[in-house]
């Protein structure tokens, strides 16, 4: 196996999270099914809000208890195992092909990317893109929480999640709200 040489640096080692997509699929459903549910029950016009909240605590219930063991594995990852992206200290980002220092870093943007569509296959994954004087860095499979520890070793700093994944986040939101009200009425 191939040895890593970022484990020797001192510093907030930010791994690769293996277990976001579980906790951010069962957050959906927790969600979704009780807005479904309320949904198709006010077309069928046999709405009970009793009935409702009772599936709603069923729903947020199920979906608490089945996420409990990502949870553990997600602080546990985050802490002790997992494929580790780069290091952040005071000298600035420490990644494979090494070091990205403080002053040359014009600023980061963490770029949401979802399965399917068309990207490149450099750009398949979420990741985090370094702007430096020179340079465009993509640090692939990097966890949105990179942002944070970036804020704490440079408050100012510009780092934030761009612009069009927040676009597309937001448009799949209220297309998936839209379109469950519409769903009936083709049925």
């Amino acid at each position: 196996m191939k040895k890593n040489h970022l484990r020797e640096i001192a510093g907030d080692k930010i791994r690769w999270q293996y277990f976001t997509w579980p906790l951010l699929i069962l957050l959906f459903c927790m969600l979704f099914v009780p807005y479904c549910t309320f949904i198709f029950s006010l077309y069928s016009k046999n709405f009970n809000l009793s009935n409702w909240f009772s599936d709603l605590f069923v729903s947020v219930e199920v979906c608490l208890i089945l996420a409990v063991p990502f949870i553990i594995l997600s602080v546990l990852n985050r802490r002790y195992f997992g494929k580790i992206i780069c290091v952040i200290n005071e000298d600035g980002i420490h990644y494979k092909d090494g070091l990205i220092k403080w002053d040359d870093i014009v600023k980061i943007e963490y770029e949401i990317e979802l399965p399917g569509g068309v990207v490149k296959k450099e750009n398949l994954f979420c990741h985090a893109v370094i702007y430096t004087r020179k340079e465009k860095i993509n640090l692939i499979h990097a966890p949105m929480f990179l942002i944070s520890k970036v804020k704490k070793y440079q408050p100012s700093l510009e780092a934030k999640v761009s612009k069009n994944s927040k676009w597309m986040i937001g448009f799949m939101m209220v297309s998936l709200a839209v379109a469950v009200p519409v769903i009936p009425l083709f049925a």
